[in-house]
């Protein structure tokens, strides 16, 4: 599914499951565009999965339909068509900055310490050496985490439009919460593509500028400066231009050359050809060459990013869509790990109807022999199902969490292979423990977020479930809030 189409199903999941009332897709609107979908993707020729080819058909058809009875819904679905012209603009601006950036001085003047010049290249150098030490420093999950307004420009979602009826308001939001996220590896990767062609085009206008001035002008070389001396000069421009004179086959210069050209003094003749040759091979050899390589880089990674996207068919969703329209699979999976933890009756119930609310009407929980306290985890049993579980490593809310004991039973299951990982804890018998008795409500809040620090030290999800009130403690609409529709 290509970034289009993840983007248009994020947004009718969002319009959906926030039109409580049903007031802009009616049920029969929903039930007559699941068909209408089905039979064009039946109809139409390719080769991509025909499941996602009908949820994007639908999808494209329900905006489609909202968009012509809200005006200003159109026009912010538009927007994001706009941001790609926006993303071309920004170098060819940055050449025109470029073409302007050495005209600070004297247009007929070449300064050696040029500040405009000088700080392109430092600049660039800087950014290299930030971009090593990113690849050199330890990753860590979620490293998208806080792109923030970043990461919302890119996805089209600066300008929300305002003023829009109910359930309008309450939909977008919940359309920028979770297409932000899904979408934030792409946004880095679209900004980092632009920011680099903007670094290139910048340099290379300021080189068109040296030699475009330099056929119609005759330049002045020469240097100034209160702090620095003739030596000094001579080293920094030695170091700055070197890789330029060993590349380029450019002529160098002496110590002598370089006090001779210390302003004021009389210009030489012919002598500025060969600085202009020097200052555009280094910022075509500093600049150009490596921001367009890195430009290039990013641009075919953004490509990828772009054609990544696909449907968690284990949402509710995205699972009643497909079942609906005859596409849907044999039923996903809820795997689950007690630790120092019995599971009745009634308890295993709510976990099968928690397994029905989170994965569909077909879903079946498949309960594991529960891990004795202290315990390493043991290999659990194959088990066949349609497609990879979810799986839970279940704890009791009467527990206080143990890094050494939870934690390693947490780690034990990572390592073991399990990547759709959950922590649920169950706060029914702690509930029942409590009681009615003064307090109860903040001790409960303190023991939940003791455990939600356990699972954001291991970058887990952690749930604060109620097994005999399942119903209570995760509903449809809660579980459709808490966990995206589209995976990247």
């Amino acid at each position: 599914m290509n970034e289009q189409a993840a983007r248009d199903l994020v947004l009718a999941w969002a319009i959906e499951s926030r039109d409580s009332g049903q007031t802009l897709v009616t049920p029969q609107q929903r039930q007559q565009l699941g068909h209408t979908a089905r039979d064009r993707v039946h109809t139409q020729p390719g080769s991509a999965d025909l499941a996602e080819r009908f949820l994007a058909e639908r999808a494209a058809l329900v905006l489609q339909g909202v968009g012509a009875q809200t005006p200003a819904f159109s026009t912010f679905v538009a927007r994001n068509k706009g941001l790609a012209a926006l993303a071309m603009g920004l170098p060819v601006a940055a050449l025109g900055v470029g073409l302007l950036v050495d005209r600070i001085g004297s247009p007929h003047r070449v300064d050696l310490l040029s500040a405009p010049l000088l700080l392109i290249v430092l600049w660039n150098l800087l950014v290299y050496a930030w971009l090593v030490g990113a690849v050199l420093k330890p990753r860590t999950r979620h490293r998208h985490a806080g792109l923030g307004w970043l990461a919302r420009w890119c996805a089209g979602l600066a300008w929300l439009p305002h003023k829009l009826p109910t359930p309008w308001p309450a939909a977008l939001a919940t359309f920028t919460t979770h297409w932000v996220h899904t979408s934030a590896p792409l946004a880095r990767v679209r900004v980092l593509r632009v920011i680099h062609a903007c670094a290139a085009a910048l340099a290379l206008g300021a080189v068109a500028s040296l030699y475009a001035r330099g056929l119609l002008v005759q330049y002045q070389v020469g240097w100034e400066s209160t702090f620095l001396q003739a030596e000094q000069v001579h080293g920094l421009l030695s170091l700055l231009f070197k890789p330029a004179m060993w590349v380029w086959g450019v002529q160098g210069f002496s110590l002598a050359e370089v006090q001779a050209l210390q302003w004021p003094q009389q210009a030489l003749a012919g002598g500025a050809a060969r600085w202009v040759h020097l200052y555009a091979g280094t910022l075509l050899l500093l600049v150009v060459l490596p921001r367009c390589v890195l430009a290039g880089v990013a641009y075919a990674k953004e490509r990828r990013l772009a054609q990544r996207f696909h449907a968690d068919t284990a949402h509710p969703y995205v699972r009643d869509l497909l079942d609906a329209a005859g596409l849907g699979t044999a039923g996903a999976a809820l795997r689950v790990f007690p630790y120092s933890f019995t599971v009745d009756g009634p308890r295993s119930a709510g976990l099968h109807g928690l397994a029905r609310t989170l994965l569909g009407a077909q879903a079946q929980a498949l309960l594991q022999a529960s891990t004795p306290y202290g315990e390493e985890l043991a290999s659990p049993p194959a088990t066949a199902v349609a497609e990879p579980p979810l799986d839970v490593a279940l704890f009791n809310l009467s527990a206080t969490p143990e890094a050494e004991n939870h934690g390693a039973f947490l780690d034990s299951l990572v390592q073991q292979g399990h990547t759709r990982l959950e922590v649920w804890v169950d706060a029914s018998a702690y509930a029942q423990r409590l009681g009615g008795q003064s307090g109860s409500t903040e001790r409960i809040a303190q023991r939940s977020a003791l455990w939600h620090s356990l699972g954001a030290v291991r970058h887990l999800p952690v749930r604060i479930v109620h097994l005999l009130q399942p119903e209570a403690s995760l509903s449809a609409q809660r579980v459709a809030q808490g966990s995206p529709v589209v995976l990247a």
